[in-house]
């Protein structure tokens, strides 16, 4: 289910950056988001929580 916010979060920093390119925003979804468990991926919560950001 996380995946249509991660993919709008996603779209919207691309909104923002158009150069960047699609390594540069999984750097930047992996950088800010908050990790809610265990350091790193977990079968919980995954990665963590998306945050967006320009």
């Amino acid at each position: 289910m996380a995946a249509p916010f991660v993919s709008g979060v996603a779209a919207l920093i691309k909104s923002k950056n158009l150069s960047m390119t699609p390594q540069e925003i999984r750097q930047s979804l992996d950088y800010n988001a908050i990790d809610l468990d265990d350091i790193g991926r977990d079968n919980i919560y995954g990665f963590g929580l998306v945050q967006g950001c320009c």
